[in-house]
């Protein structure tokens, strides 16, 4: 047991991180729920779907045109890193393959 090992742990403990073990099942399955941001009138943050644009866009769609048909949507992935916004409709059909 080191001075190094010892202020790596004590470090670990003051910034209460727990280290994760190699034993512990890696989630990888998508995880479909509510948005859990609100804006400061405490109304849920509503965003554009993810992948009916990018659809939008493949069809030939412009930006703007695309940005003005795209669903809007208070659901999220929330296994996802980026939280990304996704209607029930493409989370059932494209995201959560």
């Amino acid at each position: 047991y080191t001075i190094t090992k010892f202020r790596e742990n004590l470090c670990i403990q003051l910034m209460d991180l727990q280290q994760r073990r190699a034993t512990d099942p890696v989630v990888t399955k998508h995880e479909f729920g509510k948005n859990p941001l609100t804006d400061h009138r405490n109304r849920l943050i509503r965003r554009k779907c993810i992948h009916c644009y990018e659809s939008l866009r493949q069809e030939g769609k412009s930006s703007v045109e695309a940005k003005k048909l795209t669903k809007k949507t208070s659901t999220v992935c929330l296994t996802c890193p980026t939280k990304p916004s996704v209607c029930a409709s493409c989370f059932a059909n494209k995201h959560s393959k």
